[in-house]
């Protein structure tokens, strides 16, 4: 039994070598191996993978070095440059230096000119808000002061006892005479019948008129009654 698994094994090792040799054989004859592959088959077995990687940095550093080494001496192969290209250079670059500080220096004032104008523009409003809310003030003042007058109630009275037409011709009058603040003020002093019937006689001739005093009762925090007769 032993015999014969030596027989077997002998037998595949001879038919192995047989086709190795044959292989090497075709590779010779086919113009495929030569002593210089052979060597380099043979060198790049015999490094271990940790080996080749060092190599590899050391080949990496040495060509670094050269390229460095080469800078420096294409740097020193350089001639000097004179004190006049040096002046030259430097008056150059003041020269840029100045043009960037007079740019600076334009934006600058440019910024400060649109501040101080919207500044200015910003006085104006408020002090035309601050003189339109004293007129205001002072409007409401003298129209308190008429209101609470005994010759403002004595005209109260005399346009309660007209009839409305009556009524309507004399405040008309007034409103020609540029009082229509009065008028609405005397339309407010009325009981809001009677000023409803007043404001109704104005309606025929003069719808636009009508409207503006009922709309500046309206804001007065008058509400007009119906104009019945």
């Amino acid at each position: 039994m032993a015999r014969s698994l030596w027989i077997v094994i002998s037998t595949l090792a001879l038919a192995n070598l047989l086709a190795l040799m044959g292989f090497v054989a075709w590779l010779g004859a086919t113009d495929r191996l030569s002593r210089e592959r052979i060597e380099r088959v043979r060198a790049a077995f015999a490094l271990t993978l940790a080996q080749e990687k060092r190599d590899a940095q050391v080949r990496q550093d040495d060509e670094a070095r050269r390229i460095v080494a080469a800078a420096q001496q294409a740097q020193e192969g350089r001639p000097p440059i004179s004190a006049e290209a040096r002046i030259e250079k430097a008056r150059e670059e003041d020269a840029a230096t100045v043009l960037q500080v007079q740019r600076v220096q334009r934006e600058a004032a440019d910024l400060i000119g649109t501040l101080r104008k919207a500044r200015e523009e910003l006085d104006r409003d408020r002090s035309e808000f601050q003189r339109i809310v004293e007129e205001f003030d002072a409007q409401r003042k003298r129209i308190a002061d008429d209101e609470g007058s005994a010759q403002f109630q004595k005209a109260v009275a005399l346009l309660q006892g007209l009839k409305p037409e009556q009524a309507k011709t004399i405040l008309k009058a007034l409103i020609d005479r540029s009082s229509t603040d009065q008028v609405v003020a005397y339309l407010n002093a009325l009981p809001s019948r009677t000023a409803a019937r007043i404001v109704a006689e104005f309606e025929p001739e003069d719808p636009a008129l009508a409207a503006s005093l009922l709309e500046r009762l309206r804001t007065r925090g008058v509400e007009l009654s119906s104009a019945a007769p």
